[in-house]
């Protein structure tokens, strides 16, 4: 077991003190970026990463890949997360067209605007 332990504090700092998650939250289409929903998707991420992926580099620094005649080889344990991994791309593409169809709308802001709601960044 790994003792890697995300800096989930460091995390919520940046977004609350740096990015302003309560000014995102502000915008239209944002309301749900909440410090609950934040916190809940960094609790999520600080687990998978300690709990699968932390362990999982160990074992690939030891084992490393290996090309084989039918492609790349991977670690042990590497292959279910590897594949689990084209449906979350999948879902983030579809969040990323999302958002340039909303930018090319004019629905998300973009620095500047941000900066025109809080002056002090």
């Amino acid at each position: 077991m790994s003792d890697y332990i995300a800096p989930v504090q460091d995390m919520r700092f940046v977004m609350d003190e740096i990015v302003g998650l309560d000014a995102i939250a502000a915008l239209p289409g944002y309301e749900e970026a909440t410090p609950d929903m934040a916190d809940a998707i960094l609790e999520e991420a600080a687990e998978f990463a300690s709990g699968v992926l932390a362990p999982l580099n160990r074992i690939g620094g030891t084992q490393g890949c290996k090309l084989g005649p039918d492609g790349v080889v991977t670690a042990d344990g590497w292959k279910p997360v590897l594949l689990a991994r084209p449906a979350a791309d999948r879902r983030r593409r579809g969040r990323a067209a999302d958002l340039r169809q909303r930018r090319t709308q004019g629905h998300l802001p973009g620095k500047d605007d941000l900066r025109r709601m809080d002056p002090a960044r």
